[in-house]
């Protein structure tokens, strides 16, 4: 598997907003190296995140996919790569030229706020009749994870112990918008129906239990159900869009958990630096985790460092790999990238960098764990141009190169974890 890193590419906006990629959840999604970049002057084997150069960045990733498996839509690994690549392409774009795509649909959620009013009319229910199970959840110190957020600078204790680390949990079901049944009696879940204007619905079961800290910033998904998997379980069969709450996805809960909080602590919404996910109990994911460390393989051709999963520090995969690239189009990966990427309005143009992956000294907490770093994207290419009045003549016009056909890459040979083997700068022809 080769990375190699471009200069600042500008490219126009109509090649990537005719590719036709699905929104999240209606389908697996399109890779974006099905693109139509061989009109671009562009192989479509030695580019991948073509958003990117739409995005004119100043250090264009581009993989050179030698596996056809990293790009197979049959396969658990090629979805979760081309999801991972197109959700790291939108989150480097800024917010007004990526609304003239369609990486992701869509851009900006209609959702914003606390959302109290609006995901009680949708059948939500705050679970905080006990705030001291509640709130044990959120006592990171006694379920094996101290060592991991002290070596972040993150005080592992709850709210309750005098942390900042507090719990919050909503249900779809049991909630003040269902309608109740004879002496106000709140029927059993698969019973359980509310109505949204004319239209009646039902409960899904659906559940989502996270933790928020303000001055760390940090958000831990603990244990989410989405609606829709609950249906499936609650209703024995398959639910169709329509029949489900319109606030349903984790992005969109999590930024009304994340508000509440914040609003509460005084805290800066735009401050958000990590996001967990704990105990990752999603069949899906545990797969592609299993397939990151077995196909991992240095330039040679050797295997990698890692081949299974280790306690703290674990291991670190940049986003711009193609083992980093696969874990962020997981369930948990895909939901952190959407609340970043459909909240660029509020949070300003941040991306997941890193995915670190490892298992709990706490053999009671089963499942895989994941930590996505998230930053500022780097400068672009324009606002470098200004410091460096060079790099200019490092740009490359698309249609300059179709006629030139050639550019000027650089061949760079990287670790696991992002880190530069080596590298040279070489000619190509395209």
């Amino acid at each position: 598997m080769r990375l190699f890193t471009f200069a600042s590419i500008s490219v126009t906006l109509a090649n990537l907003v005719a590719a036709n990629i699905a929104p999240r959840d209606e389908s697996p999604g399109t890779n974006l190296s099905q693109i139509d970049i061989q009109s671009m002057g562009v192989g479509l084997h030695d580019t991948k995140a073509i958003g990117d150069s739409i995005a004119g960045r100043s250090s264009l990733h581009i993989y050179a996919r030698d596996d056809p498996d990293d790009r197979d839509p049959n396969t658990v690994w090629g979805r979760a790569v081309c999801k991972g690549e197109r959700l790291v392409a939108a989150m480097q774009m800024d917010h007004e030229k990526l609304k003239g795509t369609s990486i992701v649909y869509p851009v900006d959620s209609q959702w914003d706020g606390e959302l109290h009013v609006e995901m009680e009319a949708w059948g939500y229910k705050d679970v905080d009749d006990d705030p001291e199970d509640l709130d044990f959840d959120c006592q990171f110190d006694l379920w094996g994870f101290e060592a991991a957020l002290r070596s972040l600078g993150i005080e592992p204790k709850s709210a309750g112990e005098g942390g900042p680390n507090q719990c919050y949990r909503v249900t779809h079901m049991n909630g003040p918008a269902v309608i109740r049944g004879p002496g106000n009696r709140v029927p059993e879940p698969v019973d359980q129906r509310y109505r949204v204007g004319e239209q009646e619905f039902r409960v899904t079961g659906g559940d989502f239990k996270m933790g928020v800290n303000a001055p760390s910033g940090v958000i831990y998904f603990l244990d989410v159900k989405s609606p829709a998997t609950e249906a499936r379980r609650l209703w024995s069969r398959v639910p169709a869009l329509n029949e489900l709450p319109a606030i349903r996805y984790l992005s969109d809960i999590t930024w009304a958990l994340w508000n509440r909080h914040m609003n509460k602590q005084h805290g800066n919404t735009a401050n958000v630096r990590y996001i967990f996910a704990m105990n990752v109990a999603n069949d899906e994911t545990e797969t592609i985790i299993q397939d990151v460390f077995a196909r991992y393989k240095l330039e040679d051709g050797t295997k990698g460092p890692d081949t299974a999963l280790k306690l703290w520090p674990g291991t670190k995969l940049k986003t711009t790999t193609v083992w980093g690239a696969a874990l962020l189009g997981s369930v948990n990966g895909a939901a952190a990238a959407h609340f970043l990427i459909q909240h660029k309005s509020q949070f300003g143009n941040k991306w997941i960098s890193e995915v670190t992956i490892w298992e709990n000294e706490n053999e009671m907490m089963a499942g895989s764990q994941l930590l996505f770093k998230i930053e500022d994207i780097p400068p672009t290419a324009e606002q470098d141009s200004d410091a460096a009045e060079g790099e200019e003549d490092l740009a490359v016009n698309i249609k300059m190169a179709q006629q030139a056909n050639i550019t000027t890459p650089r061949f760079v040979k990287r670790y696991l974890d992002g880190a530069i083997i080596n590298e040279h700068i070489y000619g190509a022809k395209l």
